[in-house]
């Protein structure tokens, strides 16, 4: 049997809880000035690569030069009607085989209420050859398994 000192276990534990905190919401804002009464609070799930928002290119400021993530991103944007560009980059699998979907050039437009909280997540579900795939808003960004407020299919 191996021994191993408390070093060793103490680093191991160490490395590992700095791993999980990488998939931690990244938070990001349209304008400082912007109060949470003022604007909503939107996150966008892996899958959802926002390009604009209301005409205003986010990109670069939110993601970096690296265009990818693997975390949530959260997003204080003036409240009212609002167009987000985005992209979605998603996949679907079944232990068997694996399918990504890459949709680009997207629109939506939404009315995000001041002070609330908002998840834009996408979701591809159904049979091997009836596959669905959905982008909805859901008004609780944490919770799953809730009917969304505004759903697309493509």
């Amino acid at each position: 049997m191996i021994k191993l000192s408390r070093q060793v276990v103490f680093a191991g534990l160490i490395v590992l809880l700095l791993g999980s905190c990488a998939d931690l919401p990244r938070n990001r804002t349209m304008d400082e000035s912007l109060t949470p009464e003022q604007g909503a609070e939107v996150t966008f799930w892996p899958e959802i690569y926002v390009s604009t928002i209301n005409g205003i290119e986010v990109e670069e400021a939110w993601y970096g030069k690296w265009n990818g993530h693997s975390s949530p991103i959260t997003a204080t944007i003036p409240a009212g009607e609002t167009i987000v560009g985005f992209d979605i980059y998603g996949s679907d699998n079944n232990f068997i085989y694996s399918t990504i979907y890459t949709i680009d050039d997207l629109q939506m437009k939404f009315n995000f209420e001041a002070g609330k909280k908002y998840a834009v997540r996408f979701f591809v579900a159904g049979a091997y050859n009836a596959k669905t795939k959905t982008l909805g808003i859901y008004e609780s960004p944490w919770e799953q398994g809730k009917i969304p407020l505004k759903s697309w299919e493509f």
